[in-house]
């Protein structure tokens, strides 16, 4: 057996004590790497909309010269301009009137138009059908692009309804012995579920999966208006959350962020509550509210301007983040939103604000214009005689 020399036993502790060196320094390296990356998500709501910011100050504001489509545009509203709907409807969009329902594919051609009988009409859509009631009526009834599906005659009066993207709906009823009624539909009009505690509901919002719903309702106490959001799951006769008093406002919006916060949308204020429904932080508007929409991201609000009846105001309330401002120079009509993105009409213009505030597009518009739907790059516009569409590209 050959013996070890000394020298080769150094080089091979020499190499051992390398090789430990090198594993520690990237053993180390790796743990940095997973604390950064820990502490980032931790604090993403702190410096997401800080690199945002700084992506899009390098991005101009998107110039659409707002050209009228051809072909199957401008579709006729007809007589019945004023109290006409506009709604986006399966990839397809709706046009609702006095006495039609009518079918659109995207690109304006027909696809149906069903005769209804309902003074006033309230629609609401969901993945395939879409409820039609009148408020204040006890009839309702659901259809698709095809052909009326079914039809109800109910015991009270309807205060408001909605559906769900399952296309369940939600009725809300005067009922005997309460303020207010929930019974709450399949798809076929079976009822699946039923509440009531007294109090009255402002608002009845579904949740994403369609099988359960945050049902906001007030109650008078000690001279107060108190507001409680009661989050339900339509599998369970107990209340899964109630959230703290709000008080002397009634909630119309009640819309549950990704971040598991909740934003009560009332007719003065907007309120921020905690997963667990505690409130974190109320603002109101400071004048009157002109419209607003809600995704699982963003709350948008438009208001009027305290300071000048010419102008607006934006408030955007995000998904971990803060709430911010944007002063809009002209009167709002309308906002739409999406995850990303604020649709805002105005007298003379269709702006688009990303959720950081930053404006990415413009473009010139009528000011007969009284509402609109967004789909894919296009918008959609409803206006006093016709519906008209143009291609808005961000």
């Amino acid at each position: 057996m050959a013996k070890v020399k000394s020298f080769q036993t150094d080089i091979r502790r020499e190499r051992k004590k390398k090789k430990i060196k090198r594993f520690l320094r990237r053993f180390a390296v790796v743990l940095c790497v997973a604390a950064v990356s820990v502490a980032a998500f931790f604090t993403r709501g702190t410096w997401v909309p800080w690199f945002e910011g700084i992506l899009e100050k390098a991005q101009t504001v998107t110039v659409n010269d707002g050209e009228l489509e051809k072909g199957n545009f401008p579709i006729s509203v007809g007589e019945a301009a004023s109290g006409a709907k506009l709604l986006k409807f399966d990839g397809d969009f709706v046009l609702a009137t006095d006495t039609y329902i009518n079918f659109y594919k995207p690109n304006g051609e027909r696809i149906n138009s069903i005769q209804h009988k309902f003074s006033a009409p309230e629609v609401r859509t969901g993945d395939s059908r879409l409820l039609v009631y009148d408020r204040a009526g006890n009839r309702l009834c659901v259809m698709n692009d095809k052909e009326v599906v079914f039809e109800k005659e109910l015991e009270e009066e309807i205060y408001f309804a909605q559906m769900a993207s399952n296309d369940s709906f939600a009725v809300v009823t005067a009922a005997e012995g309460f303020s207010s009624y929930l019974t709450v539909y399949n798809k076929d009009g079976e009822v699946i579920y039923r509440f009531a505690n007294g109090a009255r509901m402002t608002a009845v919002d579904f949740k994403p999966s369609g099988y359960g719903c945050y049902v906001s309702a007030f109650e008078m106490k000690g001279g107060n208006m108190v507001t409680n959001i009661y989050s339900l799951d339509f599998d369970s006769d107990e209340i899964e959350l109630k959230s703290e008093d709000i008080l002397n406002t009634a909630v119309i919006r009640a819309a549950k962020l990704s971040d598991g916060d909740f934003v009560a949308v009332c007719d003065d204020r907007f309120i921020r509550l905690d997963r667990n429904g505690k409130i974190e932080s109320s603002a109101e508007y400071k004048s009157d509210i002109i419209d607003f929409d809600a995704t699982d991201e963003v709350v948008s609000i438009a208001v009027k301007s305290i300071s000048d009846e010419m102008k607006s105001k934006l408030i955007v309330i995000r998904s971990d983040s803060d709430e911010i401002e944007i002063d809009i120079d002209e009167n709002v009509k309308s906002v739409r939103c999406d995850v990303k993105n604020t649709f805002v009409l105005t007298n003379r213009n269709m702006e688009l604000f990303s959720n950081s505030g930053k404006q990415l597009a413009t473009a010139k518009i009528s000011n007969d214009y009284v509402d609109f739907i967004s789909l894919n790059d296009e918008v959609l516009f409803l206006g006093y005689r016709e519906i008209n569409k143009i291609e808005y590209s961000y």
